[in-house]
């Protein structure tokens, strides 16, 4: 979530909203419940991102619903770019 959302605000936006499968996560970004120790750091990080944000909502995502995107982010996650590419209609194969 982290990364995500830094990379959506180095492009410029400043609407937006968060999907994610983990609801510990999402219900202390929302500060709707306590925070783990363990992830402490980084929702204190995305509280700092989303103070510079106009609009943000955040939506539950079943993990099955979620597989494509997981799978993106996984594999964006495993490759060496410092670039980021935003489609507005899948790519063609």
């Amino acid at each position: 979530m982290r990364e995500g959302i830094s990379a959506a605000l180095q492009a410029g936006f400043r609407k937006m909203e968060v999907e994610g499968d983990n609801q510990i996560v999402l219900r202390a970004v929302q500060k709707q419940s306590s925070i783990p120790w363990q992830i402490a750091p980084i929702i204190e990080d995305i509280w700092n991102m989303l103070s510079t944000c106009q609009i943000v909502t955040f939506k539950h995502i079943y993990r099955e619903e979620n597989m494509a995107t997981d799978w993106m982010a996984k594999h964006g996650c495993s490759i060496r770019s410092h670039s980021l590419s935003i489609f507005f209609f899948p790519p063609k194969s």
